[in-house]
């Protein structure tokens, strides 16, 4: 009886989550796309950027490691490779480890970048370690910035969150409710903005909006929520 009831109640449960599932919508009148897709060409065992002529892929490497410490043999790595890859601090002073993971496909150092103390945005440096302590591959994210590029927002954090909200008009229950400084650069465009991050009830979704941190301007208001597909 007991096996039965809960072999009912997982029935239960994985239906009520097929109705929390919804289909991809159409996106609404006031969303404003940002593609920030960076159009790229394979050469040998490289991904080459078409803006910057610089790899932002690195595959099918087998160079030995460094050391058996992961961090280390990746800066080691990307430090003997900062000119291919385009780095503006060949002592890797501007990347911060944002998390290494362990799985049968070895060791990923994953790298942020960050300038004046703010973060890229979408900005990732991956480096892979293979169980033999060989790097195999290397994404490079890296966005040089200019050195006299101002990194102080005009506007506020708080002036930020209140233009995203008012701007989207979210309402009920907020499940989630973030804003941060990034520097969006995308091709020619360096750009100090605020991301704000909301979960809402209404209108549904996972809004991020992103603020011109000096003009207040929306650059991108999109939902980024995973839908089940129909």
């Amino acid at each position: 009886m007991r096996k039965f009831s809960t072999l009912t109640l997982l029935a239960l449960v994985l239906g009520f989550s097929s109705l929390l599932a919804q289909k991809p919508r159409n996106p609404l009148p006031f969303e404003v796309p940002f593609s920030t897709v960076e159009p790229s060409y394979i050469q040998d065992n490289l991904r080459v950027s078409l803006w910057t002529d610089r790899p932002l892929a690195l595959y099918n490497l087998r160079e030995a490691a460094s050391s058996n410490d992961a961090e280390t043999a990746a800066r080691s790595f990307l430090m003997s490779h900062a000119e291919l890859l385009g780095f503006v601090d060949p002592a890797l002073g501007d990347l911060s480890v944002r998390q290494m993971r362990s799985s049968l496909g070895g060791t990923t150092v994953r790298f942020s970048q960050f300038f004046q103390g703010v973060q890229i945005y979408e900005s990732e440096t991956v480096v892979n370690i293979s169980p033999d302590q060989h790097i195999s591959y290397v994404l490079n994210g890296y966005k040089p910035i200019e050195s006299n590029f101002n990194s102080v927002p005009s506007i506020t954090e708080q002036q930020a969150h209140d233009l995203a909200a008012n701007y989207v008009g979210t309402n009920g229950r907020i499940d989630f409710d973030e804003t941060k400084l990034y520097i969006l650069k995308v091709n020619t465009l360096t750009k100090l903005v605020w991301q704000v991050r909301q979960i809402a009830e209404a209108p549904i979704g996972e809004w991020e909006t992103l603020i011109d941190a000096n003009t207040g301007d929306i650059v991108k208001c999109t939902d980024i929520s995973c839908y089940c597909a129909p």
